[in-house]
């Protein structure tokens, strides 16, 4: 749980649950998040590696599921991939002809080294942007940003339409995930 300003640009104060009580997530003193993310794998809690930067070294992938719990409108197929660019547009993923994906969850990781715009959005089968899940203007010195999006219920797109990301700069790198089926 975040708690910001209301436009949402920055976040005051990041909450996690611990048991029943809410507690606030340490920052040290430029502000950067100090936390350690975990996940169930089997029965065992697994802790995510960074590198010395900070960056996350695990990649979300489908066989390092346990299950897939997002198939409210029945079974298809399975979508889980991701792309990575900057400097221009980068498909994440097109939603295959005569199909329709339903997207469960977007993941962004922005590594920002300088200051520039991006976004990460869907357009149609003619290439043209019809809505951004994330648009944005960064600053020098900004921190990586992790950015989860769930869709609860699923967000529909139309065949030949595609998931994209955009960074005007090549020092403005996006990694998307994209998660959902395709029926």
């Amino acid at each position: 749980m975040a708690s910001g300003r209301p436009d949402w640009y920055s976040s005051v104060a990041m909450h996690g649950k611990h048991n029943n009580d809410y507690i606030t997530v340490n920052v040290d003193e430029l502000g950067n998040m100090l936390a350690k993310i975990q996940g169930l794998f089997g029965a065992t809690l697994k802790t995510i590696a960074v590198d010395t930067n900070g960056i996350m070294k695990a990649n979300l992938a489908v066989q390092d599921l346990d299950y897939l719990n997002i198939l409210s409108e029945g079974v298809g197929d399975v979508i889980a991939t991701s792309n990575y660019g900057g400097n221009g547009i980068v498909v994440v993923h097109t939603v295959n002809p005569g199909k329709t994906l339903y997207l469960g969850l977007l993941i962004a990781t922005l590594y920002i080294n300088i200051g520039g715009n991006y976004w990460v959005g869907v357009r149609d089968d003619g290439a043209v942007e019809q809505y951004h899940f994330l648009k944005g203007t960064s600053a020098v010195g900004q921190p990586t940003q992790v950015i989860a999006i769930p869709f609860s219920p699923v967000l529909k797109i139309g065949e030949d339409w595609d998931i994209s990301l955009w960074s005007n700069d090549a020092s403005l790198l996006i990694n998307a995930f994209v998660f959902g089926y395709e029926k």
